[in-house]
């Protein structure tokens, strides 16, 4: 742990960024082959620069923006950051701009609307402003969106080998989390039903026989390990992690 950003804030304040919201959606798992040791999505050029999602509560769209960046990146070659501000704006009659969504109710706009790139309409961490969406301007309309079943450690590693970074939201309502800084998480009071932040799944490994997940947040590079975390992967569904994993279909 080390003092960040949140050093000043209070513990209800922090709380008031983790507004993940839930709800069901239709499970469909793609074909999955076996997953290699070890895999990070970072050295393959699939992930973006770390953003800061500031005092909005927009883990929702960051994590579906860079399932869909990944996706992107996959299919052409091309990685280019996706607006997040996009989602914000223009699906607040299915989201909650900066007070929490379901995350495959952004799937649901982007399948239906298409989605912006970062530069034509950028990140301003507020909400209850104008949809700024220009359709012509269009970087990807997804065909839809999948979840895996819920929490199956073995079924989201595989997932991620055979698919790309994926959705997760996990238990981030500790103090130790907050003040993250580097290693791997592994306290023993993140819940396993008590989820509160949207993050994107981005690969995993071991260290000194410890395995653990790679998860990218939207707090800015100041926090973790330059914005990422490595979170303990043991197979018992540690913060939550595999309760409600979604990824896109292009």
């Amino acid at each position: 742990m080390a003092v960040n950003k949140f050093g000043a804030a209070t513990l209800s304040e922090y709380i008031g960024i983790l507004n993940a919201k839930l709800s069901p959606s239709p499970i469909k798992v793609p074909r999955l082959g076996p997953a290699p040791d070890s895999l990070d999505y970072r050295a393959l050029g699939f992930v973006t620069p770390v953003k800061d999602q500031g005092a909005c509560s927009s883990s929702w769209a960051f994590s579906v923006v860079g399932a869909i960046e990944a996706q992107v990146a996959k299919t052409t070659g091309v990685l280019l950051s996706l607006s997040v501000q996009n989602l914000v704006d223009c699906s607040t009659n299915i989201t909650y701009g900066c007070d929490g969504a379901w995350m495959g109710n952004a799937y649901n706009y982007v399948q239906s609307r298409g989605i912006n790139s970062e530069a034509n309409y950028p990140y301003r961490a507020k909400a209850n402003q104008d949809c700024l969406h220009d359709p012509d301007e269009n970087v990807i309309m997804i065909q839809g969106h999948g979840r895996l079943p819920s929490g199956d450690e073995e079924v989201l590693k595989k997932a991620l080998a055979s698919f790309g970074p994926i959705t997760v939201t996990i238990d981030a309502s500790n103090i130790s989390f907050m003040f993250y800084k580097t290693g791997i998480y592994d306290d023993p009071q993140c819940g396993m039903s008590k989820v509160t932040l949207d993050v994107l799944l981005v690969g995993y490994g071991s260290e000194n026989g410890v395995d653990y997940w790679i998860i990218k947040n939207s707090w800015g590079t100041g926090w973790g390990e330059k914005g990422y975390m490595r979170l303990l992967r043991n197979g018992s569904n540690f913060c939550g992690i595999a309760n409600y994993a979604l990824f896109p279909l292009l």
